[in-house]
């Protein structure tokens, strides 16, 4: 009892300590997110409300019927990754704050019958912060992770046996969803066993590992389906009328945003769940081996790191020259009295000029001195004045 009061005393001492310093930053981002949160969603209703007829009534989204719920989940995201690295109880703080809206959102989402496994998932996810609390008592210990291991287990075979998640998906996204559900139940029934068994140090990490997993899943489903609908009601709304790229291709850009959320959730989940299991750090060293690993042949030198960094340049380059002259042809340009000709003519040059640009970061990620790059501009320059008058005066002139 001694130990659990002297470890909870430095925890609050250090928690105090960080809101004193970056309070202010944090609460300024946390109500932002849910002022912005709130008045989208009230926006989003008051169009529904009068666009729907007396006889349908007004259709909502789970989103919209809990704005609150999802406005103070993206916001305790936001404060999160915005706020500066704190010690590990601020954390906790946050992931515990986080689970209650993102249960709530999640069985609004997935329907009555994910009331039970979310409420399972949730209270491990409430519990595990302050697990640590009882380490200093094997006995109590010990009952919290058999404890914690039987309700994410049942919460895992609730999922499967009723189809929650997997029934939405389809082809390899519904075998990969089922694959990792069963690799979660696997994990929280090794770690059962050893618990049962006293080896309390595995246990700890696989329940660890487990638990993050099944939490991170629900919070991160919650916050993307909000965000995704959010932002596509704004999109869809008065906002995204005004502005012509939305306006004119709007399946379009709702597809892309619901790609990058995806891509996005998918990734940070991973990272997260490598970093639970505690092997987010040796992947990372491993990469980096990998990374420094080359060929030098003479004078010429070049590792698998400046290879992927020369290849990703030129690939980044070219998505961004696609979206900066998809911006400047469907938004800019056409409200600007230009000749004929001439957005096409900044178009193209802006394209080249990123691409060019482009080129010279995956060149300089090889390791080549671009000083010398200046020889070849001149006589491009030389080419350009003698051979090339034709090509330029049409290019130029559209």
């Amino acid at each position: 009892a001694h130990a659990m009061q002297h470890s909870t005393s430095g925890d609050l001492h250090r928690v105090a300590d960080y809101f004193l310093k970056h309070g202010v930053r944090v609460i300024l981002v946390f109500v932002g997110v849910v002022v912005a949160g709130l008045i989208a969603s009230l926006l989003v209703r008051r169009r529904l409300e009068r666009t729907a007829t007396s006889e349908q009534g007004v259709e909502m989204s789970p989103v919209l019927a809990h704005p609150a719920s999802a406005a103070v989940l993206l916001a305790l995201i936001a404060a999160k990754v915005l706020a500066p690295p704190g010690p590990q109880a601020v954390s906790h703080i946050f992931w515990a704050l986080m689970a209650l809206p993102a249960a709530q959102l999640t069985t609004s989402l997935l329907g009555r019958r994910s009331v039970l496994p979310i409420a399972l998932v949730a209270a491990t996810v409430l519990v595990w912060p302050f697990r640590a609390y009882f380490e200093a008592v094997p006995l109590l210990d010990r009952a919290l992770l058999i404890a914690e291991d039987a309700a994410g287990m049942a919460a895992v075979l609730l999922f499967l046996r009723r189809g929650l998640v997997t029934d939405r998906l389809s082809g390899g996204w519904r075998t990969a969803a089922r694959s990792l559900m069963w690799a979660v139940g696997v994990v929280l029934t090794a770690s059962l066993i050893a618990a049962v068994f006293g080896e309390l140090g595995l246990a700890r990490l696989l329940r660890d590992g487990a638990v993050v997993s099944l939490g991170l899943a629900m919070v991160i489903y919650g916050a993307a389906r909000a965000l995704l609908r959010i932002v596509g009601d704004v999109f869809r709304g008065p906002v995204g009328a005004r502005v012509r790229m939305v306006r004119n291709h709007l399946e379009s850009s709702l597809a892309v945003l619901r790609r990058t959320i995806i891509v996005a959730s998918l990734a940070a989940w991973a990272w997260l769940s490598l970093e639970a299991f505690q092997l987010a750090r040796p992947l990372k060293s491993a990469l980096q081996s990998l990374l420094a690993a080359g060929i030098e042949v003479g004078w010429f030198d070049l590792t698998v790191g400046e290879a992927l960094a020369f290849f990703g340049a030129v690939a980044a380059a070219f998505v961004i020259a696609k979206v900066v002259c998809f911006i400047l042809d469907e938004e800019f340009l056409p409200r600007l009295p230009l000749g004929r000709g001439v957005p096409y003519m900044i178009s193209t040059s802006v394209r080249y000029l990123i691409l060019l640009a482009g080129f010279a970061f995956a060149v300089a990620a090889l390791g080549v001195d671009l000083s010398k790059a200046t020889i070849l501009a001149g006589a491009f320059g030389v080419g350009l004045g003698f051979g090339l008058q034709n090509v330029v005066n049409n290019f130029v002139s559209g």
